[in-house]
């Protein structure tokens, strides 16, 4: 069996599941789905360079924000390297990298892994659910886990753009102060937060 023919398999045993929730194919390997609240979700196959194998990547970002490393919005289209938020799907929570070697048993095996897993964790990145009950602080003590794709400078800077695009200006502005005191060095950061902080002083 080769990648062609794995991912028809897979989107073959998906397709009630993925069109019940509104996932679109943008290629063989890769499905989007953008929600009425902003955000989008992506679905990747992705086959090893080298091997004879395959792994699954999830992706989540939000309509509102240029794509990552880009200026460009996301448009109804996004890979999940540009995702502001990028995971790797595995049997074992624990592990953070799992491949499947291409056939029949791995088709079976990453079709019931995608229905068991996919919808607690995009549903982890909701605008108007858990995220939005974060605040600076708890930034400020910890990182919340959710979060821990991110990094703390780059968490401030999706929260205080998800704030900003909800109407919380104080909340947008204490995460963009935040994100401005903790960016150091990290130029590209710290330049994308004086600018929203600028547009929430306007």
């Amino acid at each position: 069996m080769d990648f062609a023919k794995f991912c028809l398999g897979v989107g073959q045993r998906l397709e009630t599941y993925l069109d019940d929730r509104g996932f679109a194919s943008k290629s063989k390997d890769r499905f989007v789905r953008c929600r009425d609240t902003g955000e989008i979700n992506v679905l990747n196959l992705q086959k090893h360079s080298v091997k004879s194998s395959v792994s699954v990547n999830l992706g989540v970002h939000f309509s509102f924000l240029p794509k990552l490393g880009s200026l460009d919005l996301p448009y109804g289209d996004i890979k999940v390297s540009e995702c502001e938020i990028q995971h790797r799907l595995t049997p074992d929570e624990n592990q953070a990298d799992y491949w499947w070697v291409i056939g029949d048993e791995a088709v079976e095996a990453v079709s019931k892994l995608i229905q068991q897993l996919s919808d607690d964790f995009f549903d982890r990145y909701t605008i108007h659910g858990s995220l939005r009950d974060i605040r600076p602080q708890d930034l400020e003590n910890a990182h919340p886990e959710a979060l821990r794709p991110m990094g703390k400078v780059r968490s401030c800077l999706v929260l205080a753009r998800i704030h900003e695009e909800l109407g919380d200006v104080q909340i947008a502005t204490d995460f963009a102060n935040l994100g401005i005191r903790r960016a150091g060095m990290a130029v590209g950061p710290k330049k994308a937060l004086k600018d929203l902080l600028k547009r929430l002083q306007a």
